[in-house]
């Protein structure tokens, strides 16, 4: 998995990733019919919907394509599978090839509508932001400065592996993987937080002074952890469990 940004205001797109150089074009302009909201449109269903993030789940045969959409923040855009499909604006067409648990991230305020040019399904997630992702004053990743600092253990109860792939003045994204009947240590979270599946997995989910759950989930679903929390997650399943986690900074 790896991460690009797209900035789709003043003029241009910047394609960043960690395989490919920069490259520049000319943004898509407006859509002439007026956007729909994204909850309106037949081929997406809301999976999450709070004061800090939407979460939106878009799903498409070959050759169909969603309405013109509006955005109306920053966003994400995660790849369930490996995808082909085009961000189309009024007049200007960008085509997109994305990888499995690939993320891109993107600017608001710009309709568009999504275009599946693959021979499969497409499966996207989009996670919009209610404060601005604001990728263009990123701290690390994003163009800066490589993010440092990874986490990880190894020990008869703890088997994970932890990657922050941008920080912004607003959030921080982070990979994490928990191997077969292991866990994370306790660790604790000052704000509220969000959990997107990249693969299906059964975790146990342990609050210190809490209640012990369990989160069953599919790959894209999401999962929205409150503020001032410290916690433990164990992976009952029987395969590595993959999730990116959101934090609001």
């Amino acid at each position: 998995m790896f991460l690009r940004l797209l900035l789709f205001c003043i003029g241009v797109v910047i394609s960043l990733s960690a395989q490919t150089g920069s490259s520049f074009t000319e943004a898509p302009t407006r859509a002439p019919q007026p956007p729909i909201e994204m909850a309106h449109d037949s081929h997406v269903r809301t999976l999450l919907s709070n004061s800090s993030a939407h979460v939106y789940r878009i799903d498409l045969e070959p050759g169909a394509e969603t309405a013109i959409d509006r955005h109306e923040h920053d966003f994400l855009v995660l790849s369930l599978g490996n995808s082909e499909f085009d961000l189309a604006g009024s007049g200007n067409v960008y085509p997109m090839t994305m990888n499995d648990g690939e993320v891109q991230v993107m600017k608001g305020h710009w309709p568009h509508r999504v275009v599946n040019k693959g021979r499969a399904p497409l499966h996207l997630i989009e996670i919009e932001s209610v404060r601005e992702i604001q990728p263009e004053n990123a701290i690390c990743g994003l163009g800066a400065q490589s993010c440092t600092g990874a986490k990880f253990a190894k020990d008869d109860q703890t088997n994970y592996v932890e990657s922050t792939l941008f920080i912004t003045p607003s959030m921080r994204l982070a990979k994490i993987q928990i191997e077969p009947a292991l866990g994370m240590p306790e660790h604790g979270h000052t704000s509220a937080h969000l959990m997107i599946a990249l693969n299906d997995q059964r975790l146990s989910n342990a609050v210190v002074a809490g209640q012990s759950t369990s989160i069953e989930v599919h790959a894209g679903d999401p999962t929205w952890f409150s503020g001032d929390i410290v916690h433990r997650l164990v992976n009952k399943g029987t395969q590595s469990a993959r999730f990116l986690t959101i934090e609001w900074r």
